[in-house]
């Protein structure tokens, strides 16, 4: 039988790293300034399950909650440091399974090494997250570790390039996933109260996909209930690909605007393929 439901993969370095700069942080930052930012929005997801075949692709639509509070320390007139703390939630109308809680910390160092106004911002940064879903089998942390580089052109164009990495362990091997990411950003003031910002990523690592009895990929495999009362088989797969997003913000008020975006995700591990589109649109508040 070749059923698995595996212990998840050990920690790897990273996650320890990144502790050790959080609690680092904390004596500069308990006494500090806090801002605080809330959201309320919705996600559809073509390919929740992100299968190969068209019909075997699964669509949903879920409702996000969030509140994310950051403040910021100046380490001297080149360098700061950024701290923040949030918990999310998201409720899947259609699969419940999926829905999840999740808290989040994570602390950014930051260092600007002139003044002018092209000077560029260059950036580390890393986040812990702890997340319990509906299937106690995707339950687990996150962390990621991102460098970028943040440059102005023009008084209303910013460019962004950044490299990231992704580690998930969960309680099923299936859904634990490692992936490495590379891109650049661009946002675009095109009025006072409308931003247009267009991201693309090279992605590089592994995925989960959650497929019909048919399709036999191997024996790495658990039984996944998400999607299927019945189940369905979940693979990790390592494959290549890519994503954009385009998006636009508008300023309502001075502490309130709403968010449309699009992403369009491109998967190739082996000689399958698989793609997501993802249609977000959200609320933002400050405070």
């Amino acid at each position: 039988m070749n059923r698995r439901v595996a212990a998840p993969r050990p920690r790897p370095a990273v996650w320890r790293a990144g502790l050790a700069l959080g609690l680092a942080a904390l004596p500069s930052i308990a006494v500090a300034n806090w801002t605080w930012q809330g959201q309320n929005g919705l996600i559809y997801d073509s390919n929740t399950n992100h299968a190969a075949r068209s019909d075997q692709r699964q669509q949903s639509l879920a409702v996000t909650q969030s509140l994310r509070g950051q403040t910021v320390r100046l380490l001297n007139a080149h360098q700061a440091l950024r701290w923040h703390v949030g918990a999310h939630t998201a409720q899947n109308l259609r699969f419940t399974a999926l829905s999840y809680a999740q808290a989040e910390s994570g602390v950014a160092w930051s260092y600007r090494p002139g003044a002018g106004f092209h000077a560029a911002l260059w950036s580390i940064a890393t986040n812990l997250q702890w997340h319990e879903t509906g299937d106690r089998l995707r339950d687990g942390a996150r962390t990621a570790v991102r460098a970028s580089v943040t440059s102005q052109l023009t008084t209303r164009l910013q460019a962004r390039v950044s490299a990231r990495f992704d580690a998930q362990a969960t309680a099923s091997d299936a859904f634990s996933t490692r992936r490495l990411g590379a891109g650049g950003r661009l946002d675009w003031q095109a009025t006072p109260a409308v931003a247009i910002y267009v991201d693309m990523k090279w992605l590089d690592g592994e995925f989960t996909t959650t497929v019909g009895e048919s399709t036999d990929l191997g024996s790495d495999w658990t039984r996944d209930t998400a999607f299927d009362v019945d189940g369905e088989r979940a693979y990790r797969r390592s494959g290549q690909g890519g994503s954009a997003l385009l998006g636009m913000n508008w300023l309502l008020t001075r502490s309130c605007a709403a968010d449309l975006a699009m992403r369009q995700t491109a998967l190739t591990a082996g000689d399958q393929s698989y793609s997501v589109l993802s249609i977000m649109a959200d609320l933002i508040y400050r405070f």
